[in-house]
Protein backbone atom coordinates (compact mmCIF):
# COMPACT_ATOMS: atom_id res chain seq x y z
CA UNK A 1 0.00 0.00 0.00
CA UNK A 2 1.00 3.61 -0.53
CA UNK A 3 1.25 5.00 3.01
CA UNK A 4 3.03 8.28 2.18
CA UNK A 5 2.13 10.17 -1.00
CA UNK A 6 4.04 13.24 -2.17
CA UNK A 7 2.02 15.69 -4.28
CA UNK A 8 3.53 18.50 -6.34
CA UNK A 9 1.63 21.74 -5.70
CA UNK A 10 2.64 23.60 -8.82
CA UNK A 11 1.09 26.53 -10.62
CA UNK A 12 -2.72 26.56 -10.50
CA UNK A 13 -5.01 25.20 -11.70
CA UNK A 14 -3.32 22.02 -12.97
CA UNK A 15 -2.37 20.70 -9.52
CA UNK A 16 -6.04 20.37 -8.60
CA UNK A 17 -6.43 17.33 -10.88
CA UNK A 18 -3.50 15.76 -9.10
CA UNK A 19 -5.11 16.70 -5.80
CA UNK A 20 -8.23 14.69 -6.54
CA UNK A 21 -6.29 11.56 -7.47
CA UNK A 22 -3.96 11.95 -4.48
CA UNK A 23 -6.88 12.44 -2.11
CA UNK A 24 -8.66 9.35 -3.41
CA UNK A 25 -5.51 7.26 -2.99
CA UNK A 26 -4.78 8.70 0.45
CA UNK A 27 -8.31 7.94 1.60
CA UNK A 28 -8.26 4.37 0.27
CA UNK A 29 -4.80 3.56 1.64
CA UNK A 30 -5.17 5.60 4.84
CA UNK A 31 -2.03 7.37 3.72
CA UNK A 32 -0.22 10.52 4.78
CA UNK A 33 -0.44 13.14 2.02
CA UNK A 34 2.35 15.71 1.69
CA UNK A 35 1.80 18.75 -0.50
CA UNK A 36 5.09 20.26 -1.64
CA UNK A 37 5.39 23.76 -3.12
CA UNK A 38 8.75 24.96 -4.38
CA UNK A 39 9.70 28.62 -4.55
CA UNK A 40 12.52 28.17 -7.06
CA UNK A 41 14.30 30.94 -5.17
CA UNK A 42 17.64 29.13 -4.87
CA UNK A 43 17.89 28.69 -8.64
CA UNK A 44 17.01 32.32 -9.36
CA UNK A 45 19.38 33.53 -6.69
CA UNK A 46 22.25 31.57 -8.21
CA UNK A 47 21.43 32.95 -11.65
CA UNK A 48 21.24 36.47 -10.32
CA UNK A 49 24.54 36.10 -8.49
CA UNK A 50 26.28 35.26 -11.73
CA UNK A 51 24.63 38.02 -13.71
CA UNK A 52 24.71 40.62 -10.95
CA UNK A 53 28.36 41.39 -11.58
CA UNK A 54 27.31 42.72 -14.98
CA UNK A 55 24.37 44.68 -13.60
CA UNK A 56 21.83 42.56 -15.47
CA UNK A 57 19.58 41.56 -12.56
CA UNK A 58 18.03 43.61 -9.78
CA UNK A 59 17.86 42.10 -6.26
CA UNK A 60 15.28 39.32 -5.96
CA UNK A 61 12.76 39.58 -3.13
CA UNK A 62 12.62 36.35 -1.16
CA UNK A 63 9.35 37.18 0.60
CA UNK A 64 7.47 37.40 -2.68
CA UNK A 65 8.43 33.84 -3.69
CA UNK A 66 7.63 32.43 -0.25
CA UNK A 67 4.29 34.21 -0.13
CA UNK A 68 3.22 32.80 -3.48
CA UNK A 69 4.18 29.25 -2.46
CA UNK A 70 2.35 29.64 0.85
CA UNK A 71 -0.75 30.79 -1.00
CA UNK A 72 -0.73 27.63 -3.11
CA UNK A 73 -0.38 25.49 0.00
CA UNK A 74 -3.27 27.24 1.70
CA UNK A 75 -5.44 26.36 -1.29
CA UNK A 76 -4.14 22.79 -1.11
CA UNK A 77 -4.99 22.53 2.59
CA UNK A 78 -8.50 23.87 1.96
CA UNK A 79 -9.00 21.35 -0.84
CA UNK A 80 -7.69 18.50 1.33
CA UNK A 81 -10.16 19.42 4.07
CA UNK A 82 -12.98 19.00 1.58
CA UNK A 83 -12.00 15.40 0.88
CA UNK A 84 -12.22 14.46 4.57
CA UNK A 85 -9.27 12.14 4.96
CA UNK A 86 -6.88 12.07 7.87
CA UNK A 87 -3.23 12.97 7.58
CA UNK A 88 -2.18 16.08 5.63
CA UNK A 89 1.10 18.01 5.60
CA UNK A 90 2.45 21.07 3.76
CA UNK A 91 6.07 21.79 2.84
CA UNK A 92 7.79 24.75 1.20
CA UNK A 93 11.26 24.21 -0.26
CA UNK A 94 13.44 26.96 -1.71
CA UNK A 95 14.61 25.06 -4.76
CA UNK A 96 13.44 24.04 -8.20
CA UNK A 97 10.51 21.63 -8.14
CA UNK A 98 12.45 18.75 -9.70
CA UNK A 99 15.25 18.93 -7.12
CA UNK A 100 12.85 19.31 -4.20
CA UNK A 101 10.63 16.41 -5.27
CA UNK A 102 13.55 14.12 -6.09
CA UNK A 103 15.01 14.72 -2.63
CA UNK A 104 11.74 14.22 -0.78
CA UNK A 105 10.89 11.10 -2.80
CA UNK A 106 13.31 9.20 -0.57
CA UNK A 107 10.78 9.40 2.23
CA UNK A 108 7.54 8.48 0.48
CA UNK A 109 5.93 5.65 -1.51
CA UNK A 110 4.60 7.54 -4.52
CA UNK A 111 5.26 10.91 -6.19
CA UNK A 112 2.27 12.45 -7.93
CA UNK A 113 2.41 15.31 -10.45
CA UNK A 114 -0.11 16.81 -12.84
CA UNK A 115 0.25 16.48 -16.59
CA UNK A 116 1.92 19.45 -18.21
CA UNK A 117 4.10 20.23 -15.19
CA UNK A 118 7.59 21.31 -16.23
CA UNK A 119 11.00 21.55 -14.61
CA UNK A 120 12.13 24.87 -13.14
CA UNK A 121 15.91 24.77 -12.91
CA UNK A 122 16.33 25.84 -16.56
CA UNK A 123 13.41 28.20 -17.22
CA UNK A 124 14.53 28.86 -20.78
CA UNK A 125 14.58 25.14 -21.61
CA UNK A 126 11.99 23.48 -19.37
CA UNK A 127 11.51 19.73 -19.57
CA UNK A 128 8.87 17.31 -18.40
CA UNK A 129 8.78 17.22 -14.61
CA UNK A 130 7.54 13.61 -14.55
CA UNK A 131 10.32 12.58 -16.93
CA UNK A 132 12.99 14.10 -14.72
CA UNK A 133 11.53 12.45 -11.65
CA UNK A 134 11.25 9.07 -13.34
CA UNK A 135 15.04 9.18 -13.73
CA UNK A 136 16.06 10.86 -10.47
CA UNK A 137 13.39 10.11 -7.87
CA UNK A 138 13.73 6.95 -5.82
CA UNK A 139 10.01 6.11 -5.97
CA UNK A 140 7.45 5.59 -8.75
CA UNK A 141 6.06 8.70 -10.40
CA UNK A 142 2.39 9.03 -11.29
CA UNK A 143 1.50 11.73 -13.82
CA UNK A 144 -2.22 12.46 -13.68
CA UNK A 145 -3.97 13.76 -16.78
CA UNK A 146 -5.53 17.20 -16.40
CA UNK A 147 -7.88 16.97 -19.40
CA UNK A 148 -9.89 14.05 -18.03
CA UNK A 149 -11.25 12.87 -14.72
CA UNK A 150 -8.86 10.53 -12.86
CA UNK A 151 -9.85 6.88 -13.49
CA UNK A 152 -7.27 4.77 -11.72
CA UNK A 153 -9.53 1.88 -10.69
CA UNK A 154 -10.88 0.89 -14.11
CA UNK A 155 -8.79 -0.62 -16.88
CA UNK A 156 -4.99 -0.43 -16.60
CA UNK A 157 -2.63 -1.03 -19.53
CA UNK A 158 0.90 -2.25 -18.81
CA UNK A 159 3.58 -1.71 -21.45
CA UNK A 160 5.62 -4.91 -21.16
CA UNK A 161 8.88 -5.47 -23.03
CA UNK A 162 10.54 -7.80 -20.55
CA UNK A 163 13.05 -5.16 -19.49
CA UNK A 164 14.11 -4.26 -15.97
CA UNK A 165 12.41 -0.86 -16.17
CA UNK A 166 9.06 -2.41 -17.07
CA UNK A 167 9.45 -4.98 -14.29
CA UNK A 168 10.14 -2.30 -11.68
CA UNK A 169 7.21 -0.18 -12.88
CA UNK A 170 4.85 -3.15 -12.73
CA UNK A 171 5.89 -4.00 -9.18
CA UNK A 172 5.61 -0.34 -8.13
CA UNK A 173 2.07 -0.21 -9.53
CA UNK A 174 0.77 -3.22 -7.57
CA UNK A 175 -1.31 -1.12 -5.13
CA UNK A 176 -3.11 0.32 -8.17
CA UNK A 177 -3.32 -2.96 -10.07
CA UNK A 178 -4.97 -4.72 -7.15
CA UNK A 179 -7.89 -2.28 -7.29
CA UNK A 180 -8.18 -2.27 -11.10
CA UNK A 181 -11.23 -3.78 -12.76
CA UNK A 182 -9.08 -5.09 -15.62
CA UNK A 183 -5.34 -5.32 -16.32
CA UNK A 184 -4.11 -5.58 -19.90
CA UNK A 185 -0.48 -6.55 -20.49
CA UNK A 186 0.55 -5.16 -23.87
CA UNK A 187 3.46 -6.92 -25.60
CA UNK A 188 4.32 -5.29 -28.91
CA UNK A 189 6.55 -7.00 -31.49
CA UNK A 190 7.73 -9.77 -29.13
CA UNK A 191 9.81 -11.39 -31.89
CA UNK A 192 12.20 -8.44 -31.76
CA UNK A 193 13.34 -9.34 -28.25
CA UNK A 194 12.55 -13.04 -27.73
CA UNK A 195 15.27 -13.50 -25.09
CA UNK A 196 13.29 -11.19 -22.79
CA UNK A 197 9.93 -12.94 -23.18
CA UNK A 198 10.39 -16.71 -23.15
CA UNK A 199 8.27 -19.13 -25.14
CA UNK A 200 4.99 -17.33 -24.38
CA UNK A 201 5.47 -13.54 -24.42
CA UNK A 202 3.67 -11.98 -21.48
CA UNK A 203 2.71 -15.29 -19.86
CA UNK A 204 5.22 -15.11 -17.01
CA UNK A 205 4.28 -11.60 -15.92
CA UNK A 206 0.58 -12.48 -16.28
CA UNK A 207 0.99 -15.42 -13.88
CA UNK A 208 2.88 -13.16 -11.48
CA UNK A 209 0.14 -10.52 -11.55
CA UNK A 210 -2.67 -13.07 -11.30
CA UNK A 211 -1.47 -13.83 -7.77
CA UNK A 212 -2.06 -10.17 -6.88
CA UNK A 213 -5.11 -9.19 -8.91
CA UNK A 214 -7.87 -10.72 -10.99
CA UNK A 215 -8.91 -10.24 -14.61
CA UNK A 216 -5.44 -10.14 -16.20
CA UNK A 217 -5.11 -10.48 -19.97
CA UNK A 218 -2.15 -10.51 -22.37
CA UNK A 219 -2.31 -8.70 -25.70
CA UNK A 220 0.40 -9.66 -28.20
CA UNK A 221 0.51 -7.43 -31.23
CA UNK A 222 2.86 -6.75 -34.10
CA UNK A 223 2.83 -3.10 -35.09
CA UNK A 224 4.92 -0.59 -37.00
CA UNK A 225 3.75 2.22 -34.72
CA UNK A 226 5.90 3.77 -32.03
CA UNK A 227 5.41 1.76 -28.81
CA UNK A 228 4.20 4.85 -27.00
CA UNK A 229 1.56 5.57 -29.65
CA UNK A 230 0.55 1.90 -29.65
CA UNK A 231 0.06 1.98 -25.87
CA UNK A 232 -2.00 5.16 -26.10
CA UNK A 233 -4.16 3.67 -28.88
CA UNK A 234 -4.78 0.57 -26.77
CA UNK A 235 -5.59 2.69 -23.71
CA UNK A 236 -8.08 4.77 -25.70
CA UNK A 237 -9.78 1.80 -27.33
CA UNK A 238 -10.11 -0.08 -24.04
CA UNK A 239 -11.15 2.95 -22.00
CA UNK A 240 -8.09 2.68 -19.74
CA UNK A 241 -7.42 5.45 -17.26
CA UNK A 242 -3.84 4.42 -16.45
CA UNK A 243 -0.75 3.25 -18.33
CA UNK A 244 2.13 1.59 -16.47
CA UNK A 245 5.51 1.58 -18.21
CA UNK A 246 9.22 1.61 -17.61
CA UNK A 247 10.93 4.95 -18.27
CA UNK A 248 13.92 5.55 -20.54
CA UNK A 249 14.77 1.95 -21.37
CA UNK A 250 17.31 2.99 -24.02
CA UNK A 251 20.31 5.29 -24.14
CA UNK A 252 19.60 9.03 -24.31
CA UNK A 253 21.37 9.21 -27.70
CA UNK A 254 19.16 6.50 -29.19
CA UNK A 255 16.03 8.15 -27.82
CA UNK A 256 17.14 11.52 -29.17
CA UNK A 257 17.68 10.05 -32.64
CA UNK A 258 14.81 7.56 -32.85
CA UNK A 259 12.30 9.12 -30.48
CA UNK A 260 11.32 8.20 -26.97
CA UNK A 261 8.39 6.10 -25.81
CA UNK A 262 8.67 7.87 -22.46
CA UNK A 263 8.34 11.31 -24.05
CA UNK A 264 5.37 10.14 -26.11
CA UNK A 265 3.51 8.97 -23.01
CA UNK A 266 4.34 12.04 -20.92
CA UNK A 267 3.53 14.55 -23.68
CA UNK A 268 -0.11 13.49 -23.78
CA UNK A 269 -2.57 14.67 -21.14
CA UNK A 270 -5.49 12.24 -21.52
CA UNK A 271 -4.40 9.15 -19.58
CA UNK A 272 -2.51 8.88 -16.28
CA UNK A 273 0.96 7.31 -16.51
CA UNK A 274 2.94 5.56 -13.79
CA UNK A 275 6.66 5.22 -14.47
CA UNK A 276 9.93 4.15 -12.92
CA UNK A 277 13.39 3.80 -14.42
Amino acid sequence: MYKTILLHIGRPPTWRRGMRAAADLAKEHEAHLIGLASTGYAVLQNSAAGAGAFGLYPPIGYDQFRSEARQRLQEYEQAAAGYAFGSVESRVIDDAAEYALALQSRYCDLVLVAGGATTEASPLLPGRLAGYLALHATRPVLQVATRAEPRLDGTVVIGWNGGAEASRATAAALPLLRRAARVQIAVFNPDQGPHLHGDEPGADVARYLARHCSNVAVINENTSADPGEALLDLARSSGAGLIVAGAYGHSRFREWILGSTTACLLDQDEVAVLMTH
